[in-house]
């Protein structure tokens, strides 16, 4: 059919996307671009599928320092276009051990 003409037109409007980008301490650096309204978990799913043997991680807001919550969206954060997450490894907590008490007086030592 020639002399047809065929018209592309955008089912969304371009702002409602933002380029995320994730950065590691061992170097990984990773641009996803996702909906404003999406679950900033969307995109820590996608850092763990292209870094399998990462472990448990903080996600960053590299602007404000403060760790994003799964369930936020880049809306709720305020990001722009090209703003990201540092990704944090989650040091495991482990427990003090107690201390023994001392008894000066008899030397005994209790647990």
């Amino acid at each position: 059919m020639d002399g047809d003409r065929v018209h592309f037109f955008l089912a969304m409007k371009p702002s409602a996307f933002i380029a995320v980008t994730l950065q590691d301490l061992k170097g990984h650096r990773f641009t996803r671009t996702m909906r404003r309204t999406d679950a900033v978990r969307d995109v820590t799913d996608f850092y763990y599928a292209m870094v399998p043997a990462a472990g448990e991680s903080h996600f960053v807001d590299s602007r404000t320092g403060k760790r994003a919550d799964g369930k936020q969206t880049p809306a709720d954060l305020e990001m722009e276009d090209g703003d990201g997450f540092d990704v944090v490894p989650e040091i495991p907590h482990t427990p003090r051990k107690k201390r023994a008490k001392h008894v000066r007086d008899t030397g005994i030592l209790l647990l």
